[in-house]
């Protein structure tokens, strides 16, 4: 079966992603473009003999250390060590080659001097030690080579006694120099490599025609050789065609080496007595000479996209955010400008589109078998002011066999306000778009099935060029959202287009109308076709696929994908575990479309072997090429909950093949296995949930605040570290009002549980102060607070410690704003004190502690005889609460808070006596009283009636001075008021 578990997995997964310098790595994912690669897994091989005569490997030294075994986990795989070595080439071991040479122009093959015919080879394994421990003196080297032993560089796979290190030998002049390595530059690419993990390291090779000579004799290579060791780019160096170039070898005159193969030389001497029958186990070895794949991101250049000769062609590379467009992908991307007359164009990686020949200025002349694809991302933007009915046409043109141009095939877009009455769309902005074969032609041209697209952001307009029936070209244009929502999709041929006859390969890319001020693109690609798949899948995660039945069932489907010519029938032998699994034939089901015949039902060929097949109606029909849906197969599991296990792979190897057909002719098919599956569908446990978070508004303003939270932790029965997510997350500034906090807990298999919270802020800001009560003891007490706007208050109950004084320290909210002092008062029968604020942070903070003396008890500001009356009459009663807010009526002079009036808020009253104090915005308090100091009042009410000792109808000194014989007190108040009165 194919290991799709091992490391080559890692190539397919990242084959559009990778990029080094603008340009795509080439890491193919099967068959493409007009060359057959060779991939190797070592199954169905016969095991425990050499790799010789089996599946296209040579390797003619019988005595070779080397075969074909199982590697101990149920994979097959190549052992092979250099116990024993020869300095020879011809008989060394030999992967299988691909069917197309690749190298410069002009350079020689060994077996076919006829040259080769595209500049790009492409080679990677996996290999891991046997022993998993040193192997002292173990090392293999591995060339990319002609079958020969004419190698264009090496490396060098060697136990250094701590771990694994991998060489690279090349050489940049003409092998004139002399040295250690005999003329060949080394370079330690990777070291220390782990012996207990598989590795994978891979070739990527560009010839470029010709090299440098430095005016004399040394000739310097200019071919591109990039090392990857576990999918990461460690080395960039070139081949050895400056040796090939000044050593003939037999050849005449002097030329380059073409390459098809790896060669895998045992020539090392030196291996220890316990490297026999160990070494190194390879496999997955893939050797593919088609050309790369193209890809501009932009990220580094404008390669590709300034080509053309006239700077009208030309892009502009632009970083993110420019004119508030964020880059697609990244932190570049391109821009185009009709005020400049911009057009921009591109070559999709060479005018020539595939490479089939080594040269550069090659035409595109050969349509690849499995055709192609073209991408790229196109910012549209509902906002950008444009004028109802502009344009641009974005075209993807071919060539017809002599390399000169065929056809464009155009989106044909343009923006429409919301009056304008073009369908579809009208009522709203947007961009019309359809597809034509002409640039010009109205977006909402009826007949061309217009869409409109109402929201801005990146959408990716895609070509995909592939013959259809008759070998008639057939262009498929689609429009993506970023969510991979199809917006819109058409498709266009010509029956005149015919592949092979009138047709050739690509030509550009081209904006052939451009009406936009810097129209934003991005992402750039050209890929050919891969073979069509027979797929296997089934989700990483599965739920009971059927609640209602005993027991738990998952799903696997069988669907066939990437079709590049039309299928008419298929068969499939899917193998399973029966130990794990066990089919249910009566909840598996065929699907009708396309294949509505089927030779047979799904069938237990075998123990743990099923076939299934379909074909078209009898009648015949045209064939497919659409992706489709074939099966699904449903099996009752056997291992518990949480436990991972293959659930279906193909069968190879076997007497009949796995493949798709038309009309009874197999067609190159991949097989792709079911992944491994997990049994979940419980979801994880998400504890504590945070309390309800109420917060002032950051000081300064009142537009919100940042909050801050411990999220919740999760716990869950199959993955060991679920995820979690808050949103908003934790940090984030919430508005004031009331946010709802959802907190969502997800584990690997994707079942979430959430919880909620909320989060408050007030329109307040939080102060931080410390207010003393100087003659107090400790108490509970309703401060009075104002900001300096005057029009901001607020009352707190602050709970004094301490006595004489007694202080309180604490945070306070008062109403939003931007403050710059604080003004304090107990209503009851404090004076005033104010603090300027500074702002710290979130909050503000006084500058200096609020002193709040006693005395003040009609608020008024001053003491005089107003506040001494009521000293008089509540004298040796119990306090009164106030409220809070002080509810402006009653009134208290037990300046000590210790529950009374006494002898203690007489002598406060002393100090206090014509004390003056405010907050200066509310000045003066009381109309009546005018702010004037006054020594006698006359009497009105009961208070001035109980302080009026003397009977005389009004309250000064005199009353004062009996009140101080009765109470047997100083004398010291009546003494400072009669010295005032002089």
């Amino acid at each position: 079966m194919l290991k799709m578990n091992k490391s080559n997995r890692l190539w397919r997964r990242t084959l559009r992603a990778v990029t080094w310098g603008g340009s795509l790595l080439c890491l193919f994912s099967g068959t493409a473009a007009a060359q057959v690669p060779t991939f190797t897994d070592f199954e169905g091989f016969t095991p425990n003999v050499s790799v010789d005569g089996q599946g296209g490997w040579k390797a003619t030294n019988p005595g070779w250390d080397e075969e074909v075994v199982d590697d101990g986990f149920g994979n097959m795989a190549w052992r092979v060590s250099n116990a024993v070595i020869s300095g020879s080439f011809g008989d060394q071991p030999f992967a299988p080659a691909s069917d197309l040479y690749a190298g410069e122009s002009g350079s020689e093959h060994v077996f076919d001097n006829a040259g080769p015919v595209t500049n790009h080879f492409f080679a990677s394994f996996d290999f891991w030690s046997v022993t998993g421990a040193p192997q002292p003196g173990l090392d293999v080297t591995i060339s990319p080579d002609d079958g020969a032993g004419a190698r264009q560089s090496f490396l060098s796979i060697e136990d250094n006694g701590t771990g694994i290190d991998i060489d690279f030998f090349d050489t940049s002049n003409n092998h004139a120099v002399t040295n250690a390595n005999g003329g060949f530059d080394l370079t330690v690419v990777s070291t220390g490599l782990s012996y207990a993990t598989h590795h994978n390291v891979a070739f990527d090779i560009t010839f470029v025609d010709g090299n440098v000579i430095d005016g004399g004799s040394n000739v310097f290579g200019n071919d591109i050789v990039k090392i990857f060791v576990d999918g990461v780019l460690v080395h960039t160096g070139t081949t050895w065609e400056s040796y090939w170039w000044t050593t003939t070898e037999g050849q005449t005159p002097p030329s380059s080496r073409a390459i098809d193969t790896l060669l895998f030389r045992l020539s090392t001497s030196g291996a220890s007595a316990g490297v026999l029958g160990n070494g190194y186990f390879f496999d997955n070895v893939f050797i593919s000479t088609d050309c790369p794949e193209d890809f501009q991101g932009f990220e580094t250049d404008l390669d590709g996209w300034e080509v053309f000769s006239s700077p009208s062609f030309f892009a502009t590379r632009v970083p993110s955010g420019t004119d508030g467009v964020t880059s697609a992908t990244g932190a570049w991307h391109a821009t185009g400008s009709a005020m400049d007359g911009v057009q921009p164009a591109g070559n999709w990686g060479g005018y020539g589109g595939h490479c089939d020949c080594a040269s550069s200025s090659c035409g595109g002349t050969e349509f690849p078998q499995h055709g192609y694809t073209t991408v790229i991302d196109i910012y549209l933007d509902m906002a950008g002011g444009w004028a109802t009915d502009t344009r641009f046409d974005f075209s993807s043109a071919i060539n017809k066999p002599d390399g000169f141009h065929r056809r464009d095939f155009i989106f044909n877009a343009g923006f429409y306000e919301a009056a304008d009455p073009a369908a579809p769309g009208s009522g709203t902005d947007r961009f019309i778009v359809s597809a034509s074969n002409n640039s010009g032609q109205p977006p909402f041209n009826p007949p061309a099935l217009p869409v409109a697209i109402t929201a801005t952001g990146w959408y990716t307009f895609e070509h995909r060029f592939y013959a259809a029936a008759g070998n008639v070209l057939a262009v498929d244009l689609t429009i993506t959202d970023t969510s991979g929502a199809v917006m819109g999709s058409w498709t266009r041929s010509d029956p005149s287009d015919i592949v092979g006859s009138t047709v050739g390969g690509n030509r550009y890319a081209w904006f052939a109308t451009n009406e936009f001020d810097d129209i934003a693109f991005d992402n750039a690609g050209r890929f050919t076709g891969g073979t069509a798949e027979l797929v296997l899948s089934a989700g990483d995660c599965q739920d009971d696929a059927f609640p209602g039945e005993a027991g738990y069932q998952i799903e696997v489907e069988l669907e066939m994908l990437n079709l590049t010519s039309l299928v008419s029938g298929f068969q499939s032998f899917v193998e399973y575990p029966m130990g794990t699994l066990t089919y249910r034939g009566d909840l598996s089901s065929y699907t009708g479309s396309p294949f509505p015949l089927h030779i047979s039902l799904i069938g237990q060929a075998d123990d743990g072997l099923l076939e299934l097949d379909g074909t078209e109606a009898a009648g015949g029909g045209v064939g497919t090429t659409a992706d489709a849906l074939l099966a699904t197969l449903v099996f009752d599991v056997t291992v518990p909950t949480c436990v991972a296990t293959l659930p279906a792979s193909f069968e190879v190897g076997g007497s009949f093949a796995s493949e798709l057909s038309f009309g009874g002719s197999a067609l190159a098919t991949t097989l792709t296995d079911a992944s491994a599956i997990t049994l979940d569908d419980t979801p994880p446990v998400l504890t504590p949930c945070p309390a309800d978070i109420t917060q002032s508004a950051d000081a300064g303003s009142c537009v919100g605040a940042v909050v801050t939270w411990t999220d919740p932790t999760a716990t869950d029965d199959c993955d060991p570290s679920p995820t979690v997510v808050c949103s908003p997350p934790s940090g984030s500034t919430f508005g004031i009002g009331t946010t709802m906090v959802t907190c969502t807990a997800t584990d690997a298999c994707g079942n979430e549980s959430s919880c909620d919270f909320d989060v408050t802020i007030t329109a307040t800001n939080d102060v931080d102060i410390v207010v003393e009560l100087p003659g107090s003891q400790a108490a509970s007490r309703c401060i009075h607070f104002q900001m300096d706007d005057c029009g901001a208050i607020a009352d707190v109950s602050l709970s004094f410690t301490g006595s004489v004084p007694a202080v309180a320290t604490v945070t306070i909210q008062v109403p939003c704003g931007v403050w710059t002092e604080i003004c304090a008062k107990d209503e009851q029968h404090t004076q005033w004190d104010t603090s300027t604020l500074t702002l710290v942070g979130a909050k503000y903070v006084a500058d200096t502690t609020l002193v709040l003396d006693g005395g003040d008890t009609d608020n008024d500001g001053d003491i005089d005889i107003n506040d001494v009356t009521l000293l008089l009459a509540q004298f040796g009663d119990l306090a009164a609460a106030g409220g809070c807010p002080w509810d402006g009526v009653t009134k208290d002079a037990d300046f000590s808070n210790n529950g009374a009036v006494a002898a203690e808020d007489y002598n406060i009253m002393v100090a206090s006596w014509l004390s003056m104090s405010g907050c200066a915005c509310t000045l003066p308090l009381v109309v009546g009283d005018r702010g004037e100091t006054r020594q006698w009042v006359r009497v009105h009410d009961d208070i001035t009636l109980a302080a009026d000792l003397t009977g005389d109808g009004r309250v000064d000194v005199r009353d004062v001075e009996l009140f101080e014989l009765q109470q047997r007190l100083s004398g010291e108040l009546s003494k400072r008021m009669r010295a005032s009165q002089r």
